[in-house]
């Protein structure tokens, strides 16, 4: 557990890093104007790492209890 705790934050700052590297791309004005499944893919995904990145948070602070 301890081990896991000490490799929390590596893996929260890779998915936060790609997080805000996603919501960049789908905020620029080309987004839309692309293929429509690369649009829905990017936004699956970016649901995806919301998700995970909740659940590391909580991880995080279950294992600091």
């Amino acid at each position: 557990q301890q081990r896991e705790l000490e490799g929390l934050p590596e893996r929260i700052e890779v998915a936060e890093q790609e997080l805000a590297d996603l919501q960049a791309r789908v905020a620029g004005p080309d987004f839309y104007q692309g293929d429509h499944r690369d649009a829905a893919d990017a936004l699956a995904r970016l649901t995806q790492l919301q998700g995970e990145l909740d659940a590391l948070y909580a991880r995080w602070t279950e294992l600091e209890q």
